[in-house]
């Protein structure tokens, strides 16, 4: 089987009064506390995104590439002094993410999603992350290539959403798409959702293969099959949504 491209995204509420720096030096902390696949024990960690003073950059950018061949990581930090303190999206979120494919037979799909990834969400202290299998997300939401290469409108629930003022589509005040794993904190699940953590454990406990704590919210894994088929995405979609009661 041809491998496909995955993407672990992990997002952070960047602070006007947290700088990147101090933010760097707490996620380099943390992933020194494990090893392989993407802990940093007995690695050099790569510095902190640095943007340059006068040089009219928005975020800073910082790649490191790890032992393992076609493994990499990258971090984005926005920069604080162009934060606004009235901005509540995820456009001014500082995030890191990590790619591969399912094909890299010194990486363990399974056990990325059960065992590792969760803590990269914890040494990143992110409030949002998920697992993007070969971009089904993008397609589910509002686009997929028609014959004509053209872009075409797949989810009228999500051009519905598009339209209503003050929401942050699967940003700070909204989920929208599930994906093969995700984590949500607290404050995500109450905005989004309208309850906590623990009512989406009970919720998806016996439905979903994995549901954890996780920081001070909730981890799952809806599937960890690498020959995920887009059909079976969206049957997650349909049934998982309506157990979380996500219109």
């Amino acid at each position: 089987m041809k491998g496909v491209e995955i993407r672990l995204q992990v997002q952070y509420r960047a602070r006007v009064d947290e700088s990147i720096e101090a933010c760097h030096a707490r996620f380099t902390a943390g992933m020194q506390q494990f090893g392989p696949p993407f802990g940093w024990q007995d690695l050099e960690p790569p510095p902190a995104p640095y943007i340059k003073p006068a040089s009219g950059d928005m975020i800073g950018v910082e790649w490191f590439r790890y032992p393992i061949k076609g493994l990499k990581l990258q971090i984005t930090a926005q920069h604080r002094h162009e934060l606004s303190i009235g901005t509540d999206k995820d456009t001014s979120d500082d995030r890191l993410s990590i790619e591969f494919k399912t094909s890299n037979k010194a990486l363990d799909y399974r056990a990325i999603l059960r065992e590792h990834f969760p803590k990269l969400i914890e040494a990143y202290r992110g409030y949002r992350a998920w697992a993007v299998f070969d971009y089904y997300g993008g397609r589910y939401t509002d686009w997929n290539w028609g014959p004509w290469l053209g872009r075409e409108a797949t989810n009228p629930s999500y051009q519905r959403l598009c339209k209503e003022p003050g929401v942050d589509i699967d940003g700070r005040n909204n989920i929208f798409t599930l994906e093969p794993a995700v984590f949500w904190d607290n404050e995500l699940c109450r905005r989004a959702l309208g309850y906590g953590p623990e009512e989406v454990m009970r919720r998806l406990q016996g439905h979903a293969l994995s549901v954890q704590p996780l920081l001070d919210g909730v981890y799952v894994v809806f599937d960890d099959d690498p020959a995920l088929t887009y059909e079976r995405f969206l049957e997650i979609n349909k049934q998982f949504k309506e157990l979380l009661g996500i219109a």
